[in-house]
């Protein structure tokens, strides 16, 4: 599902390092293999490269992966919607889990990521 957003913060990692993800489900699935690796983690269901994640995470490092069955459809990155925009566009109800929130204060710099 596009927009998708979970957050993951493992406090037995072998690290302090935050990871983001743009990626497919394949890398979703991977999230508890990586949590080993990574303290904290947060996964964008999504195609397109997102600066405003970017900057509102402040990611230690990055992961980009789609499978081939996107390339034929693969668009440029300047024809992206804001991430946050995906529920709203696809007419989706958001329903986080209860923790959610107070995860996305822990992980997520509002201020910019509106300026994103």
């Amino acid at each position: 599902m596009r927009g998708a957003r979970p957050l993951v913060v493992s406090p037995n990692a072998d690290n302090d390092r935050t990871l983001l993800i743009f990626g497919d489900s394949f890398f979703r699935m991977l999230l508890p293999d990586l949590s080993r690796y990574w303290r904290r983690i947060v996964f964008c269901r999504t195609q397109f490269f997102h600066a405003e994640m970017v900057a509102a995470v402040a990611p230690d490092d990055i992961l980009v992966g789609l499978a081939e069955r996107y390339f034929a459809s693969t668009r440029p990155d300047a024809e992206r919607p804001h991430f946050l925009a995906y529920p709203l566009m696809l007419g989706r109800a958001m329903a986080p889990d209860p923790d959610f929130p107070a995860l996305w204060d822990q992980l997520i710099d509002r201020r910019r990521l509106a300026m994103g």
